[in-house]
C-alpha cells in the first residue's frame, strides 16, 4: 500500500482530538516563512540561468560594488549601471530580508465627525494617525474585515503571511500607544491541574482541567505538554488528550503552560500523570 494511502486510512480512523494535534503539528512545520534567504539563491539562478549578466544592458562585463541593505551590488563596466540580483524583480523595492514578520496595527473610530480617527503602526512606529470623518462616500457599514489582503494599486505581494490576530475594542496598551515590545511579562501559572482518565480497547481520552492564569493584558491560550513535549494549545481552561493503540501500561505526564499575545510563556503547571 503506498504511503499515501497509509496516511488517509490512519488519519480516518482519528478522533476529533487527534485530528486538531495533527492539524497544530502540521501548522508548525508549513506555516512559517516561505521565503528565506535562499531566496535570492533562487532569484539569481531563475535569472541568470545563461550567466551573470548586467539586467540594463545584458553584458557579462560586471564586478562586485559594494553592498546596499546587506546585499551585495554589481556594477557594470559595459553600461555603468548599478544592480543586485532583484534588480528588474517584482521584489526588487524592498529594503528587507524576504523573510522579515512585521506586527502591524489598525485602530480606526469610524466617525462622520471630527473624533474620527484612523490610526496605524508597523513595528511599534506609527505611520499615519488621521482625525476627521472617515465614513466614507456611501457611509456604508463594515460588513467583512480581510486581513492580508495585498490591495494597494501597486505591486502584489510575492507571498505573505499572517498570524498573531487579535481584535480589540480600543487600544489595549494605551490611548495611542503601540503594543509591540509593550508587553513582556509573562503569564501566572496555570494552578490545580488534574487528569482523568476514560480507558478503551483500543484508545484511551485524558481529560485535562486547570485553573485560568492571569496576565496584565490578556492570556491568549495554553500549551498543552505531554511527557515534555507540546502536543496542542487549548483556549479554554479544559482539554481532552487521545492516546491510541491498546493499553500498555505506559506513564503519560502532562503539564500545562500559559501563553500571552506576545508569546510570553508562564512557568509550567503542576504535573498530572495516567497510566494507559
Amino acid at each position: 500500500m503506498s504511503l499515501h494511502k497509509n496516511l488517509e486510512k490512519h488519519i480516518k480512523t482519528l478522533n476529533l482530538n487527534e485530528l486538531e494535534e495533527l492539524f497544530n503539528i502540521l501548522s508548525s512545520l508549513l506555516i512559517s516563512p516561505i521565503y528565506s534567504s535562499d531566496f535570492n539563491e533562487e532569484i539569481k539562478e531563475a535569472k541568470y540561468f545563461k550567466g551573470e549578466i548586467c539586467p540594463r544592458c545584458y553584458k557579462n562585463h560586471i564586478i562586485k560594488y559594494g553592498k546596499r541593505y546587506d546585499r551585495q551590488r554589481f556594477k557594470c563596466k559595459k553600461c555603468g549601471k548599478v544592480f543586485d540580483e532583484r534588480t528588474s524583480s517584482i521584489i526588487s523595492s524592498t529594503k528587507l530580508p524576504i523573510d522579515k514578520w512585521f506586527k502591524y496595527e489598525v485602530y480606526w473610530h469610524r466617525s462622520s465627525g471630527s473624533d474620527g480617527r484612523f490610526w496605524s503602526a508597523v513595528n511599534g512606529q506609527v505611520i499615519v494617525d488621521r482625525w476627521g470623518p472617515n465614513m466614507g462616500k456611501y457611509n456604508l457599514p463594515i460588513t467583512r474585515i480581510m486581513v492580508n489582503n495585498a490591495y494597494t494599486g501597486g505591486y502584489a505581494t510575492v507571498q505573505s503571511h499572517s498570524t498573531g490576530l487579535e481584535i480589540w475594542d480600543g487600544f489595549p496598551c494605551g490611548v495611542g500607544r503601540s503594543c509591540y515590545n509593550y508587553d513582556k511579562v509573562a503569564p501566572t501559572i496555570p494552578a490545580a491541574l488534574k487528569s482523568t482518565i476514560t480507558k478503551y480497547s483500543s484508545s484511551a481520552n485524558v481529560s485535562l482541567t486547570w485553573t485560568a492564569s492571569s496576565d496584565n493584558v490578556s492570556v491568549a491560550g495554553y500549551n498543552i505538554y505531554r511527557n515534555g513535549g507540546i502536543i496542542s494549545t487549548a483556549l479554554s481552561t479544559n482539554f481532552i488528550n487521545t492516546i491510541p493503540g491498546a493499553a500498555t501500561g505506559s506513564l503519560y505526564t502532562y503539564d500545562v503552560r500559559a501563553i500571552d499575545a506576545e508569546g510570553n510563556l508562564s512557568d509550567r503547571s503542576n504535573y498530572a500523570s495516567v497510566v494507559f
